[in-house]
Parts: C-alpha cells; structure tokens; sequence
C-alpha cells in the first residue's frame, strides 16, 4: 500500500457510510455533497472518484481549510455535467474549473448548505448565474488577444477581494494560438497550454482536462473562456521575459 492510499484508508472508510446514507435520503439528488472536517484538500478528488464509481452517481467531497471550503465533484458518464452544477451555483462559488466528469471549486465555508441545496434541485433551478453566451456562465467581457497583458492585474486589484457575491472576473478570448500542451498531476489529470497572446505567452491551466488533452495540439487557434483572479497559490507573480503569470481555464475550444 502506497503513502497515498494510507493516507486516504481512513477518510474513505468515514465517508462511504456517509455517502450512503445521504443517497438513501436524497435518491433523486444530481450530485452528492459529503464534508468532512479532518479531510486535506488534496484528498478530496481522489475520495470524489471512489465514492462516485461506489454509488455509480456524481459526487462532490468537500474539506475545510479556515472558513473556506475546498471540493471536487466526479460524475460517470451518466451522472451530472460537473460544470453544469458549477454553473448553477454562481456567484456562491470563489473559484471553479474543470471538465464534465472532473471539477473542483473553492467557497466560503458558509455556502455549504446552500451549495447542497442547489445541487439535490432538479436542473436549472436555484441558479443564479443568469444569461450569457453560454448556458449557465456570466461573460463579464470578450478581450482581444492583444489587450492580454500583465497589465491586467490593475483591473483585478480595483474589483478584488472576490468571494461569495463578488466573483472572479470572467473573459473569453478568441484566437489564440497554443504554442505548447502539456499535462501534470500525479495522474496526469491536469492540462497546462502555452496561449501566444502576441507580446506575452500566458500558461493556461485546465483542472481535470487531462484525458481530452489529445484534442488540442501546438499550432491549433483556440477560443478560452477563463477568470483572472489571485492566483492559486495565493500571490500573484509578475511577468518576466514575455510570459505571464498563469490563469485558470474554465473552457477551451477549437477556433471556428
């Protein structure tokens, strides 16, 4: 047995109950939600995966970390679109990004119960995300590639801090030319492009897109929707060299 499957034993051997008592009581719920205060969050997708493929439904593992909830959501294939349910539940939600059967989020630690709520309605409802472009996601601006500059982070700072009702800015740009895909985790379950924006190179990381990485390949023109906010770590690091920092990717496509 692995350090990692140690260290996971006793969290999935809390929540399997758990999860089983909250799919008898909740039979027609699109997606789960099982928290557990003693979980890091580096367990939660990996707990996530099991208890999805246990209950063959979609479910969410959440852990706790100083007011601020940290979850992963994992769907078979004939369970929710994750980034559906992370549509819906808006502006609840600090940050979020993923693929159908693979995401993960961040929230205020209160959200929780509301987060539940939305999650067990029928689709569509309890949303507060409002039109757009795209079913389910707010666009707060289409940006041409050429104004893709570390620039930016003087927009960031006058709309930040973000959280529950104050969510991340989110653009789309079109065009943009991959200069370079490559995938990481442990699993290689996560996807990192090199996006030629002209002046800048900007790394664009895709939580849980590994597995449709093949889709897109170095000279391919691409359409990104992402956010711009504090970085995951925590700080923002300032370009050098024409790269820029990296942002999150909430979806990505082959230009038309």
């Amino acid at each position: 047995m692995d350090a990692d499957e140690e260290r996971r034993r006793p969290h999935g051997n809390r929540l399997v109950p758990a999860a089983r008592r909250l799919a008898g009581a909740h039979p027609d719920a699109r997606c789960l939600v099982v928290d557990d205060p003693e979980l890091t969050r580096g367990l939660t997708g990996p707990l996530a995966y099991r208890l999805s493929r246990f209950l063959h439904r979609s479910v969410a593992v959440v852990a706790y970390d100083d007011g601020v909830i940290s979850g992963s959501i994992r769907s078979p294939d004939d369970g929710a679109d994750a980034l559906q349910l992370l549509a819906e539940a808006g502006s609840l939600l600090a940050t979020r990004g993923g693929h159908r059967s693979a995401a993960g989020f961040a929230a205020p630690a209160r959200a929780l119960a509301e987060l539940r709520r939305r999650w067990s309605s029928l689709p569509g409802t309890g949303s507060d995300t409002g039109g757009g472009d795209e079913p389910g996601r707010v666009l707060d601006a289409e940006l041409p590639a050429q104004e893709l500059t570390p620039e930016l982070d003087r927009l960031i700072t006058a709309v930040e801090p973000t959280g529950m009702d104050n969510g991340p800015l989110v653009f789309r740009t079109r065009g943009l030319r991959v200069a370079d895909v490559s995938l990481f985790g442990r699993g290689s379950e996560h996807c990192k492009l090199l996006l030629d924006a002209g002046a800048y190179r900007w790394p664009a990381l895709h939580w849980g897109a590994g597995s449709t990485a093949g889709e897109i390949v170095p000279g391919d023109l691409v359409d990104v929707v992402y956010r711009l906010g504090t970085e995951l770590c925590g700080r923002r690091a300032p370009a050098a060299h024409g790269r820029a920092r990296p942002v999150p990717m909430m979806d990505v496509a082959a230009t038309v």
